[in-house]
């Protein structure tokens, strides 16, 4: 008897939580699958990616999220920096007017 296929909606949770950092343990147990199905899906997903690419998003989520930085928060500072660009800031333009607006006394 063969085992039963493993849904897509697991299979995407186990990639997202792969490329978040998560250990190959804990994103077992969160999906409730067995950790060999984790390295399973994992070695499917990379057979479509770039290994340079999988990698590197994955490295860089680790790295922020030992910082305290989600992708969120991540997405939403490259929103606000390409506004500021749209409006002809370079990148140094920009940060001198962060650190600015961070030293500066709140408005009343």
């Amino acid at each position: 008897m063969m085992p039963a296929a493993i849904k897509n909606d697991i299979k995407t949770n186990v990639i997202k939580e792969w490329l978040s950092g998560n250990a190959r343990d804990k994103i077992a147990a969160d999906n409730q699958i067995g950790a060999g199905t984790v390295s399973s899906i994992i070695n499917e997903y990379k057979k479509g990616v770039d290994a340079v690419e999988y990698e590197s998003i994955r490295e860089l989520t680790i790295s922020y999220k030992k910082q305290g930085i989600n992708l969120g928060m991540l997405a939403s500072s490259i929103r606000i920096n390409n506004y500021l660009q749209k409006l002809g800031a370079n990148q140094e333009q920009i940060e001198t007017s962060i650190a600015n607006l961070a030293n500066s006394p709140e408005p009343k």
